[in-house]
C-alpha cells in the first residue's frame, strides 16, 4: 500500500482553513449564487459564487460530482458577466467533464446567451499519470472533484478540486489546483491497489470516467 506523508499540499493562494464548513451551508451557498443571478444582482451573485470556491477545500464532506458542477456553473455565469473568457472556459469544462448531466436552472435555459457559450465549450481532455498510483492515507482515500481518484488522471483545463480522508471520514487536506499540476507527494510509484475508502460508496472512481 502507498504511503502518505501528511503534509499541507494547499496552493500558496488558497487561504489556510480557519473553521470547517457543513455541507448543507456550502450547497445554500450555491442555491443562493445561483438566484442572485438569475435576478440580475450580478455583484451579489459573483462574490456569493467565489465565496463557495474559496470555502469548497474547507468542507467536512466529500460533495458530489453534482454539486460540483452546479458549482462551476454558476463560476461560469459569473465568468461571463465579467466577460472574463478565459475563466468561463475553465469553469465550463469542470462541469462538462464531472456531471454534465445535472439539471440546470430553469432561468439557464439554452435561450441564454451564458448558456449559450457555456455550451460551446468543448470537452477538455485527461492528462496524468496513468500507469501510476495515488499516494493515500491508509484506508483513506482522495477525492477529485467529488469522485474517487484511483489513478492520477485530471480534467486539463480546469480548476480541480482535490480532498485527503482519512480512514475515520476525516478531513486531513485539500486544494484547488489547475488541470493535471499536481503536487509530487500525490503521486505514488506504481500503481494504487488501495480499495474504495468504507464511508465512500457513491459516483464512479475517476478511472471509471477518465479510463
Amino acid at each position: 500500500m502507498l504511503s502518505f506523508l501528511l503534509v499541507s499540499l494547499a496552493s500558496a493562494d488558497e487561504p489556510i482553513c480557519d473553521q470547517s464548513v457543513e455541507m448543507e451551508s456550502w450547497r445554500w451557498q450555491i442555491t443562493a449564487a445561483e438566484e442572485l443571478l438569475s435576478g440580475k444582482n450580478l455583484k451579489g451573485g459573483q462574490a456569493t459564487a467565489e465565496s463557495a470556491r474559496e470555502r469548497a477545500p474547507c468542507l467536512t464532506e466529500i460533495p458530489t460530482p453534482e454539486d460540483i458542477t452546479r458549482l462551476a456553473r454558476v463560476k461560469a455565469v459569473s465568468a461571463f458577466y465579467e466577460q472574463d473568457t478565459d475563466q468561463l472556459e475553465q469553469w465550463a469544462a469542470l462541469a462538462a467533464a464531472t456531471a454534465p448531466e445535472t439539471h440546470w436552472p430553469s432561468w439557464l435555459d439554452g435561450d441564454h446567451p451564458a448558456r449559450q457559450l457555456i455550451d460551446q465549450v468543448p470537452p477538455t481532455g485527461w492528462s496524468g499519470w496513468p500507469d501510476r498510483g495515488v499516494a493515500t492515507p491508509r484506508r483513506g482515500g482522495v477525492f477529485l472533484n467529488g469522485r474517487w481518484l484511483d489513478v492520477p488522471l485530471f480534467p486539463i483545463s480546469a480548476p480541480n478540486l482535490i480532498q485527503i480522508f482519512d480512514a475515520g471520514g476525516h478531513r486531513l487536506d485539500a486544494w484547488w489546483q489547475h488541470g493535471a499540476a499536481a503536487p509530487a507527494r500525490l503521486i505514488g510509484a506504481e500503481p494504487t491497489t488501495n480499495k474504495r475508502p468504507r464511508f465512500h460508496r457513491d459516483a464512479e472512481s475517476i478511472a471509471d470516467i477518465a479510463g
